[in-house]
């Protein structure tokens, strides 16, 4: 048995009276609980439209191959050094 119908089954046993109570203290939580309207998460692109910025998957490779470039050979130590945010996180 779903709640909703343990829910329409005990407010049935009720007398009209105290269904009548039950509906008035429903509609009350009702207007108590906060409204939740979504808004409508923006898009990526969206946040950097007025920059034009161009990020395409061509521009996002060049941008890892140009990372793995400059690099290559250096240690967590060495990223550590030239104050990475970062360095504490990443793996090597």
């Amino acid at each position: 048995m779903t709640l909703e119908q343990e829910i329409l089954d005990a407010v049935r046993a009720l007398p009209a009276d105290r269904q009548r109570e039950l509906l008035d203290h429903m509609k009350g939580l009702r207007d108590e609980a906060p409204q939740q309207s979504r808004k409508p998460r923006r898009n990526g692109r969206g946040l950097w439209a007025d920059l034009s910025i161009d990020l395409s998957a061509e521009t996002i490779d060049e941008a890892r191959r140009e990372m793995w470039r400059l690099s290559s050979g250096m240690t967590s130590d060495t990223i550590r050094r030239r104050g990475c945010p970062l360095a504490g996180t990443l793996l090597f």
